[in-house]
């Protein structure tokens, strides 16, 4: 599908507040967590943005890789295992 026409939100992650940037009809439609926020009139929804200073980039990279591609990206070496983990936990988080 194209998203052109969707607005964009602001997902700031880890404490440091690193800033991505998605699209909101995607995020809405995948992910019931977002859906809550984005489309029920709070905080989140009014300001376009989103905060999750206790979870990671690496965490984040990883899911929205998947939120896009629909791919669960491959895990091939013993180091790639945790940043698969904390993605995975991520999606349960959001109850995916």
């Amino acid at each position: 599908p194209s998203f052109a026409a969707s607005k964009s939100i602001s997902i700031l992650v880890g404490p440091d507040r690193s800033r991505y940037t998605a699209h909101k009809e995607l995020l809405v439609r995948k992910c019931p967590c977002f859906a809550n926020c984005l489309v029920s009139g709070m905080k989140e929804e009014l300001d376009d943005e989103i905060a999750f200073p206790d979870d990671t980039c690496i965490a984040f990279d990883l899911f929205f890789l998947w939120i896009y591609s629909g791919e669960v990206p491959q895990v091939d070496t013993h180091e790639q295992v945790p940043p698969a983990m904390e993605a995975w936990m991520l999606a349960d988080k959001f109850r995916m």
